[in-house]
């Protein structure tokens, strides 16, 4: 038997890598010792740190391709709850694991990380970097960054981004970014360069890169080679091919479209459009008119007038393609003596060259703009049946 109980031998709070154990033979009298080293199945682990401060620490089977020897590493100030399982490195790490990666080249590394988590990474790192995940990763870097994780992707880089996050991506890099997202994505790229939220979700090939000055809540979602780079803020693509929202468009939503890009701020363009049910305008009421009165052509489809004297309307913001309903009530006699588009006449035309509303009753005006002239049908004498 040994000669002291194990019971009564004292405690210690620490430990290093060729501390021993006591180890009692129940066949024998003979009491062994044995390394931590070699009693968590390394030959040469080691676990060192300058102030000795670790807590539920547990390293199996690893080793540091960067050593001159195979070991495994925890070194660096304080540890908390680190597990260490396969090859690589967490240095200056809490709360952070390494499970089955492989160092190679510049070796895997959880340096100066808190709370990061890498499973079955190859050459990845993640440096400097809070609350970051690298999962199932090949050749991934989340150097700098905050926030920030990839997730079943490969040979892409997060450098210097907050909140940027990749899922099941292929070739994906978000850099210099805030709040950029690319999930299920091949090939995909995010950098907005002080601007806020960027988002590649099911697309492949496509591209949120740097706007100037800044851009917000920018997104490419199920679609194919598509580029947002603008000056312009909240822009989107759902479900395009091969086209491009650039310089100072904002606010423009691509839809099932393939090859056009984007021409106007704030609308949504879209190669086909069917409706199954109804479709519905906005409808304009300028009420009493008289004089030159401005006609803003963005404001509605359907416009509603009732003059009170002569009228002459001057077409105001118009897109080429536009068409509009004009309702007008003559609340007497009174006439149309011209029209004109942005100030200028001789680009309005009518049935005969005249503009002529009925007296005392409604007329409507089918227009149509094609870029340069506005083309008005007229139809007259609507009353009350």
């Amino acid at each position: 038997m040994a000669s002291i109980k194990i019971s009564n031998l004292p405690s210690i709070t620490g430990y290093t890598y060729n501390d021993v154990i006591p180890i009692v033979d129940s066949g024998s009298t003979q009491t062994s010792k044995i390394t931590t080293g070699f009693l968590f199945n390394n030959t040469s682990t080691r676990i060192a740190d300058n102030s000795s401060t670790y807590t539920n620490t547990f390293i199996g089977a690893g080793s540091d391709v960067n050593s001159s020897s195979t070991e495994s590493i925890f070194q660096g100030s304080t540890k908390y709850s680190g597990v260490m399982f396969g090859v690589g490195t967490l240095n200056n790490s809490s709360d952070s694991v390494i499970l089955g990666s492989t160092g190679g080249g510049g070796g895997v590394s959880m340096d100066n990380s808190s709370a990061s988590l890498m499973l079955g990474g190859f050459r990845s790192t993640l440096n400097n970097s809070t609350r970051s995940t690298n999962i199932v990763s090949q050749d991934w870097s989340l150097d700098n960054s905050l926030n920030s994780g990839a997730l079943g992707g490969e040979s892409g880089s997060i450098t210097g981004c907050y909140k940027g996050w990749v899922i099941g991506s292929n070739n994906v890099s978000i850099n210099n970014s805030t709040e950029g997202f690319v999930a299920g994505s091949r090939n995909s790229s995010i950098d907005l360069a002080g601007g806020n939220s960027g988002s590649i979700i099911g697309s492949k090939s496509s591209t949120i890169s740097l706007p100037t000055p800044s851009a917000e809540i920018n997104g490419i979602y199920s679609s194919d080679g598509i580029t947002i780079n603008t000056s312009g803020i909240q822009s989107a693509s759902l479900n395009s091919k091969s086209l491009t929202i650039g310089g100072s468009i904002q606010g423009a939503t691509m839809v099932s479209v393939d090859g056009s890009n984007a021409i106007y701020d704030w609308t949504l363009h879209t190669d086909n459009i069917h409706t199954f049910k109804t479709e519905t305008f906005s409808v304009y009421d300028a009420g009493n008119v008289s004089g030159v009165v401005d006609v803003d052509c963005s404001l509605a489809t359907i416009f509603r007038f009732t003059m009170v004297g002569d009228t002459t309307p001057n077409f105001i913001n118009l897109r080429a393609g536009q068409r509009f309903i004009f309702i007008v009530y003559n609340n007497g006699s009174w006439a149309v003596p011209t029209a004109q588009i942005n100030g200028a006449t001789g680009n309005v035309f009518g049935k005969n060259g005249t503009l002529s509303p009925s007296n005392n009753k409604y007329t409507k005006y089918t227009a149509t703009y094609d870029g340069t002239i506005m083309f008005l049908d007229e139809e007259l004498n609507f009353s009350a049946v």
